[in-house]
């Protein structure tokens, strides 16, 4: 049985996402350095879609580590952006715009 890996993202106690790796449509590069933007885009549970976007210092490294994350990591939960507790994966600097529709 295939073990389901959840994408943590938050920018405050009132807006956060845990997003299923399935749910995933892209990873969108926005810009590969200095103040360049990394989006992750998916469907949510209604079949609407979603996006994340945040703020990278590199985001093909971003982008890179966050699929190697979902291939390789250990638990079930990954946070990739959390801005409540200053915790980023490499390339990342902060989880910005949080949109659910």
């Amino acid at each position: 049985m295939k073990k389901r890996k959840f994408l943590y993202f938050a920018n405050s106690t009132s807006d956060a996402v845990c997003i299923d790796a399935d749910r995933i449509t892209d990873v969108e590069i926005i810009g590969a350095s200095g103040s360049a933007k990394l989006g992750v885009n998916y469907q949510t549970n209604a079949l609407g879609d979603g996006s994340v976007l945040m703020d990278t210092d590199d985001s093909v490294t971003a982008a890179r580590h966050i699929q190697r994350l979902i291939a390789t990591g250990h638990g079930p939960v990954i946070t990739i952006a959390d801005d409540i507790n200053s915790s980023y994966i490499e390339g990342v600097t902060a989880c910005g715009t949080i949109v659910h529709s």
